[in-house]
């Protein structure tokens, strides 16, 4: 279940993300930013962040394998069905 992802959110400290933290480490800046996409999934295994006019960033833990990241990306692409993404 895809929710909302908040500033200082619990699912940034926990060992799976902090394990990618380095790489992902702008999600914090993004959900700190005012009108901000920002979600997480309720099971905190993936974790989407865009601010406006930007490409959003992805994080799936590394735990999850590839058929249930699939499920994941098509909730979330459900859950932004009519959203105007950024692309160049």
């Amino acid at each position: 279940m895809i929710e909302l992802l908040v500033p200082n959110d619990d699912i940034l400290n926990q060992n799976q993300f902090l394990a990618d933290e380095v790489r992902y480490n702008l999600i914090h800046r993004i959900c700190e930013s005012e009108g901000s996409t920002c979600l997480k999934t309720s099971d905190k295994n993936m974790i989407f962040a865009q601010s406006p006019g930007h490409k959003a960033w992805l994080w799936i833990s590394q735990q999850i394998t590839d058929n249930h990241k699939l499920t994941y990306i098509e909730e979330l692409l459900r859950y932004l069905k009519g959203t105007t993404l950024y692309s160049t």
